[in-house]
């Protein structure tokens, strides 16, 4: 993340001011408080003195010792990494600010000529919002109903704020189930629902709930963190399409949180049912997933039926004449032994789709043969979801359940590789490094794109580079884009490019190729994911 492009000049320079005098000298919440006016001159308003105070307190109330902090092993090195986290989310939420105010001075439909394409922005925030999900252990999905158009009369930036800050909030305080953000429209209205099961809120929890720096109590704040500004940023920008944002909530049972925007639409064309006369049977518990699931697949026409995963239910899923049976991890194992008997007793079975986190990939390899015929990453787009549903080519499908098998199979080892990472934020920069140096790797780095071409121009014994995507100044892609033409004039022989970034979705990876990378690897990620990457790297190049 670029600081400097978040804070203005002159607060950044009040930042590190504190900072310095705060490192002098142990530090507690109250003498901060004392400092505001040290920390901010007069002429700052409020609301970017209470931002420095905390970003003060979330970094430096961990440990006064703070060298300590940036030596890795030592036992205050997750600590940085945690504080580190924290000061993130309060400088994006002051950059979302600092975009509302930017938008509050422009027309609210001044760029909504070309709109917005409401499934592409959900499904994006989900993609984003998933690894944070999955590592609590709840699940993120959507559902976009038949009747919400493809393009929309609103701008995108404010769609994806209000989204990524009202799911990225249920997210936090969800601890058992997960989230949902699901989409329905009218002639007239647009409605999104971003729901959760999470910890709630109690009728006077919820009246101090659009206040900014405010959260539901103490207890809440102590205990998840954050500045309170996201529902304040979101609802304002709601307001300014012409919209409201609501609530409603109950203790201990969930929260959900409901954007409703007026439309004006003539003739709609319908969306075409591309699963008409299929029908799929979900072997699945009953959770936000699998509603989602089965509502998009009858948004497409299809239609539906869901079991629990006893044999006898999924006895008789496969004698019934479903298109495909799509089951989760839990089902897959008595799913998949089930269809394979049938399979020896020359007996059809419907096709079998596994449901699967990422990091569910590599624990099951005994589950990939016959007479599975696929896979779906979670969250699903609905893209995706059509797409796997209806292609018949039994080449393809086999393609993809070979690849899931080679993922999950433990990699070779690769040779000692000399690799060029370029990664501009400095704690991406040191765990990516950390790996690679375990793996046996010599590594160097370059900060920037611009950085990275000077290093190539007089350096070129590299066997690979490891692009990040966003960098301020040259990012990856011009930087990549500049490379190949440095090639291709000079017809030298072109240097493998695996981007970093950590927007996966189908159109960032396309762009990626386009620019001229050779593969992709979502961000963040594992050591094993990085050498399976790599070693796909170098496998193109001998190819």
């Amino acid at each position: 993340m670029n600081v400097t492009g978040l804070l203005t000049r002159n607060t950044f320079q009040n930042v590190i001011r504190a900072l310095n005098f705060v490192d002098r000298k142990p530090v507690s919440t109250v003498h901060m408080l004392n400092w505001a006016d040290y920390i901010n001159p007069a002429s700052l308003d409020n609301f970017e003195k209470e931002t420095n105070i905390r970003i003060v307190h979330e970094v430096f109330t961990n440990s006064s010792e703070t060298k300590d902090l940036l030596v890795q092993g030592s036992d205050k090195y997750d600590v940085m990494v945690q504080a580190g986290a924290q000061m993130r989310q309060i400088l994006d939420e002051k950059s979302a600010v600092e975009m509302l105010d930017r938008a509050k001075s422009e027309h609210a439909g001044s760029d909504s000529k070309s709109g917005v394409e409401l499934a592409a922005v959900i499904e994006n925030v989900t993609e984003l919002l998933a690894p944070r999900a999955h590592a609590k252990g709840i699940e993120i999905s959507s559902c976009i109903a038949a009747d919400v158009p493809e393009r929309l009369p609103f701008r995108d930036l404010h769609m994806r704020q209000m989204l990524f800050n009202l799911a990225g909030n249920a997210i936090k305080f969800t601890e058992t189930g997960g989230v949902s953000i699901r989409a329905t429209a009218t002639a007239d209205q647009l409605t999104i629902a971003i729901r959760d099961t999470g910890i709630g809120m109690t009728p006077e929890e919820q009246s101090r709930l659009f206040n900014a720096f405010a959260q539901a109590n103490d207890t809440t704040s102590q205990r998840f963190g954050g500045s309170g500004l996201g529902l304040v940023i979101s609802k304002s920008l709601a307001e300014g399409m012409g919209g409201t944002l609501e609530l409603e909530s109950q203790k201990d049972l969930g929260t959900t949180f409901t954007i409703t925007l007026p439309l004006q639409l003539d003739d709609v064309a319908a969306s075409p049912m591309q699963l008409s006369g299929r029908h799929y049977v979900l072997a699945m518990p009953d959770t936000m997933v699998r509603y989602d699931l089965q509502k998009n697949l009858e948004a497409q026409g299809a239609t539906t039926t869901t079991v629990v995963s006893t044999e006898r239910d999924i006895s008789l899923a496969l004698d019934s004449v479903a298109t495909a049976i799509i089951c989760d991890a839990a089902t897959a194992p008595v799913l998949h032994r089930m269809a394979k008997a049938r399979l020896k007793r020359k007996q059809a079975a419907p096709q079998i789709w596994l449901l699967l986190n990422p990091e569910e990939r590599r624990s099951l390899r005994g589950l990939l043969s016959k007479p599975t015929t696929g896979y779906l990453m979670k969250p699903v787009r609905r893209s995706t979801l059509v797409r796997q549903m209806t292609e018949r080519d039994s080449q393809h499908v086999a393609e993809r359940a070979s690849q899931l098998r080679q993922f999950s199979q433990p990699g070779k080892r690769l040779r000692k590789l000399r690799l060029l990472l370029v990664e501009d934020t400095p704690v991406n920069a040191l765990l990516a490094k950390t790996m690679l140096t375990k793996a046996g790797h010599e590594t160097r780095l370059a900060t920037s794109g611009q950085a990275a071409l000077d290093i190539i121009a007089s350096d070129r014994g590299f066997d690979a580079i490891l692009m990040d995507v966003e960098m301020p100044g040259l990012n990856g892609y011009d930087a990549t884009r500049a490379l190949r033409c440095l090639e291709d004039e000079k017809k030298l022989e072109r240097m493998p490019i695996l981007a970093l970034t950590a927007n996966v979705g189908h159109e960032e990876v396309a762009a990626c190729i386009a620019s001229g990378m050779n593969g992709h690897l979502a961000k963040p990620f594992e050591r094993a994911d990085l050498d399976e990457a790599l070693a796909n790297l170098l496998a193109l190049k001998a190819a």
